[in-house]
This record gives C-alpha cells, structure tokens and sequence, in this order.
C-alpha cells in the first residue's frame, strides 16, 4: 500500500558518481511509493545531479563532502573521514536544519552516521543503505579495527554530549543502523546476514539508475555497432592506479574486437598510447553501454556485477580494492554462477587475452542472458517487499506520533 502524497524522505549519499545515482535510483523507487525524496551530498556533485536528477530535489552541503582520490592527502579513508568529530558535529547539524525544513517521514543514509544520530533525537525512522550489497554486515568487525582508537572515543564522547550514545555504538559496530536495512542486490547472490541484521534486512534487486532516458538513448546512437564483438571495460568511479587499465588495454588489442575504455580518472596523456581498437571515453552510462556489448570488463563492484547481470552480458572481474574482501566476493559468484570469469588484479596482458576470448564464446553469452530473466522477475517480487515494509515503517511511526501529540497537553 502506497503512502498519502505528501510525505518525504531525506536520502544522504556519498559523494561520488557511483553512489549518488545510487541514491537517485533509491528516491525514484520511493516515489512510486509515496514518499517524496529530497537528495543530500557534497557540492562536488552539484554540476551531476543538475543534470541527471529530473524530478528529485537536492541540494548541496560541505557537510557532507568527503575526500577522494588525489584530494585525500593526509591519507584517511572516507570511513574513517565519516566518524571524524568534526565532520559528525556539521553533518548532525546540517541534518537536523534539513529535516526541519523538509519534515521527513524517513531518513535514509548510505555510510554516514550523522543523519541516524539526528533520526534518533528527532524521533524519524531511519534506514541504511547498503549499496554494494550486505558484504559490509558481513565484515563488520574489519570495519571496528579500521578506525583509529582516538578518532572511535572522541566520536562516542561526541555521542554521548548529542544524546546519542546508543545510535553511534551501533553505527561503530556495522554500517546497519537504522530500523531498517536497504540492500541492492539479491539474497540469493549475498553471503547470509549476521542473526543481528536479519530481522531489518530487505533486498532491492537491480535498483540501478545510469542516467536519464534521453541520455541513454543518446549515447547508444553514439556507440553504434560494427560488426565486431564490443568489449565495454569500466573499473569504477573511484581509481588510483592507472596500471591495471594499461594492461587490459593491451590485453585486448590481440582480439578482433572493438573497445569501450571507460575512464574518469585517467587523461590519454596519463595512460599512454591505446591500442586502435580503443575507443577511450571519461563516461559512458552503464545502460547504454551495456545494451551493444559482447563483454564487460569490471572490479568486481557491485553497480557493475548488478548492471551486467541485468543486462544479461557476461563478465570478465579483476578486483582492485585489497582492502575490502567485497569484490572478491563478487568475482567468485559471476565465477560460480557460470556468466563470467575472475582474474587476480595483476593478470598479465596475456591472461587478459585468453581469458575474453574465453568468455565471449556463446556459452557464457546464453547462461548471462538465462540469468537476466530470472532477476527480472526476482527484482518485482523483491522491491514489492521492500516497499510494503517502508511504507509500514512509515505509517507505524506516523501513528506514534499523532498518538503522542494527541496525548501531550496543550
């Protein structure tokens, strides 16, 4: 059951490309129940959603900038960056100034802490959102040692002058916060959660959001086919090695194949000469780029394990984040599930030829195309769950409220 018009949900994200189209996919699914989203990020990604987020307000907040790529200088990482005190302080401010002013049934968070401290004292349901599926539930005790003894205690002290203490400990312990946890993906495809998450856990299929429809058309009349297989490569929105690119690049020269080399990183000057064959693009949407490829070349994250699985193209996964043990998971299930190969991060040029003309041979083609099917059908059934049970979360608080003002003398 959708929720009366008028109710509204604030959804934080992270300042990337990735995750705030993420978020956009998230707020287009809540409008259809109901709930109307207004967007949170940093001002680095103000020129992207002017441009993309058609229909969804937004707005931008140095509140919530984190630092990435060559702007990380001191070397932090953007978990540690986000229990930060003084990032915690403004971001909790910043949330409370938004909520007052957007009166939120729902406040929705992908990895910052801040906006569930403010739900907690500003009595709003909360939910996380898991983007990369429940990997991170899974090791959430390599996210306790991350952080910086100094920087845990000064976080929780913060916590405690907030009124807070009890949301922040949980936040410490797991990226589940909140009363409910949104995960993409598919329970079939994740490890199984923690007992402790289980209960407010719900999947969300393919939520996947690549750009507006005009622009996706635009860009597959850009990216016309020839009559050679096309192999479309893309290892994220957040890179720091140019090395691996170089690699596949060469790797894929040998083949008689065209190349979508997608790099938002990385100039032509930085990687050096391309192979013919390379067509080298800063951005292309995965939509549109996956609707004419033969193969697609990824790290093994989650938004190019669900694209590709959506849109039934085979997989070839070379993980590159030694930090997190997510893409390695993600690699071995395109591996198990018969639609894809996995290579180690330094796989030889060689490796890389042998190991794409294996995969775009017709039998992996059939079974990535059987597959999309299938999670087609299993993504109705999912977000059906799921937005019964954020329209429940928000009708059942709603009720408390109106129960407790009624009760509240005048």
């Amino acid at each position: 059951m959708t929720l009366e018009r008028g109710a509204s949900a604030l959804i934080f994200a992270v300042p990337t490309l990735g995750h705030v189209n993420h978020a956009i996919a998230l707020a287009r699914f809540l409008a259809d129940w109901g709930l109307r989203s207004h967007l949170v990020t940093a001002p680095g990604m103000a020129n992207h959603l002017s441009r993309v987020a058609t229909g969804i307000d937004w707005s931008a907040h140095e509140a919530f900038d984190l630092l990435f790529g060559a702007r990380r200088t001191d070397g932090r990482s953007h978990f540690v960056q986000i229990f930060d005190p003084d990032h915690v302080q403004a971001a909790f401010s910043a949330t409370v100034e938004l909520a007052s002013a957007v009166r939120p049934a729902l406040i929705v968070a992908k990895d910052f802490v801040a906006p569930h401290m403010a739900a907690s004292v500003l009595a709003i349901p909360s939910a996380s959102y898991l983007t990369d599926g429940i990997g991170p539930l899974v090791d959430a005790k390599v996210r306790q040692r991350a952080l910086p003894p100094q920087i845990a205690d000064d976080f929780l002290g913060l916590a405690e002058r907030l009124q807070t203490l009890s949301v922040a400990e949980a936040c410490l312990r797991s990226p589940g916060a909140g009363d409910l946890i949104l995960a993409r993906g598919y329970p079939e495809l994740d490890e199984p959660p923690p007992p402790w998450a289980a209960a407010r856990l719900t999947h969300l299929g393919a939520l996947v959001f690549d750009g507006p429809d005009q622009e996706i058309d635009a860009w597959r009349r850009r990216l016309a086919r020839s009559w050679r297989p096309l192999i479309y490569v893309n290892l994220g929105t957040v890179a720091y090695d140019v090395e691996p690119y170089r690699r596949i690049a060469r790797g894929l020269e040998a083949l008689q194949a065209d190349v979508l080399l997608v790099c938002l990183h990385f100039t032509e000057v930085q990687l050096g000469p391309l192979p013919s064959n390379v067509r080298l693009e800063r951005y292309v949407p995965n939509e549109a780029a996956l609707s004419v490829a033969d193969l697609m070349i990824h790290h093994g994250g989650h938004g190019g394990l669900l694209s590709s699985l959506q849109a039934g193209v085979p997989s070839l996964v070379l993980p590159q984040n030694t930090r997190s043990s997510a893409q390695g998971r993600h690699a071995e299930t395109v591996s198990r599930l018969g639609v894809g190969l996995e290579l180690p991060a330094a796989a030889s040029s060689e490796q890389i030829t042998l190991a794409a003309q294996t995969v775009l041979s017709s039998e992996f083609r059939f079974r990535a195309k059987e597959l999309a099917s299938r999670l087609a059908a299993r993504s109705e059934v999912l977000q059906l769950a799921t937005g019964e049970r954020i329209s429940q979360l928000v009708r059942d608080s709603t009720a408390r409220s109106a129960g407790h003002n009624r009760a509240s003398p005048s």
